[in-house]
């Protein structure tokens, strides 16, 4: 009890010494001084407050994310639908924050995996906001090789009109980067999120930035991002009378194997888009 609580509950219980044992006793045992609540010991399951808190929150982000799950299908239908139509459109552009671990790892997957029905048809390529010239940091190296991508020759590039006007469909990971797109000239029609096309059900459109976060979290958002670029590369495969080939992707060992490892260096996080 702070020593202002301690002095109400003296000047309560016969004026006992602020301070004194027998004042704090009996001051913590009238639980109260003027009007002021008791303070609980943390973790003891008296004071709800926090909990209530993280409740709160809880249910107010699920509430924000529901119209994301409960859409999903539909607009992964209208997406697959879209991109089987036609021929493939040329130059598919992807993009996140920083351009060294997402949106480079879908390039270079795409670009691996295309099948051959796409052969010469179309290019991938990857750009992002900020800090041209970075390479992709030791975690993303590391996920990317379970899936035979090796990032290490790439530098990140800085998004442009130019790149935007080139690309004949710009693949996003955040919801809210189509609108710094769109302001670079891009029309909303050819700004997709690639989240869009994951076959598993979601939380969220978007794939999350591992940016600082244990190894786990990298690992899942290059899982989705393979799910998704399949999906895309099935699509684009459709519209060119062709089928997609699908190589197969990490073995279990090899994926708990590698977060083990970052497990050991979790004191660091993955050093990713933000500021990286």
């Amino acid at each position: 009890m702070a020593n202002g609580s301690i002095e109400s509950a003296a000047g309560e219980t016969g004026g006992r010494a602020p301070g004194s044992a027998a004042g704090a006793a009996q001051g913590t045992a009238h639980g109260t001084g003027r009007g002021t609540a008791p303070r609980r010991a943390p973790g003891t399951g008296l004071d709800t407050a926090p909990g209530l808190r993280v409740r709160a929150r809880r249910i107010a982000r699920d509430a924000w994310r529901m119209p994301d799950r409960l859409l999903h299908a539909r607009r992964r239908a209208a997406l697959l639908s879209r991109l089987g139509r036609g021929a493939p459109p040329g130059r598919i552009l992807f993009v996140c924050h920083g351009n060294i671990i997402r949106s480079p790892f879908a390039e270079h997957l795409a670009r691996a995996r295309a099948p051959s029905v796409l052969d010469g048809r179309i290019d991938f390529a990857s750009a992002g906001f900020i800090g041209p010239g970075r390479p992709s940091p030791p975690e993303a190296l590391e996920a990317a090789r379970l899936w035979g991508i090796d990032l290490s020759p790439h530098r990140s590039r800085l998004l442009s009109r130019d790149e935007v006007s080139r690309a004949g469909l710009v693949f996003v990971v955040e919801p809210r980067q189509r609108h710094a797109v769109r302001r670079l000239g891009c029309p909303a029609s050819r700004v997709l999120l690639l989240g869009d096309l994951d076959p598993e059900p979601v939380a969220t459109r978007e794939i999350v930035d591992p940016f600082g976060r244990p190894g786990a979290v990298l690992l899942e958002s290059y899982r989705r991002i393979v799910r998704c670029v399949d999906a895309l590369l099935g699509a684009l495969a459709t519209g060119a009378g062709g089928t997609a080939e699908t190589p197969a992707g990490p073995t279990h060992r090899a994926a708990v194997g590698s977060h083990r490892a970052w497990r050991r260096s979790s004191s660091r996080g993955a050093r990713a888009e933000g500021v990286a």
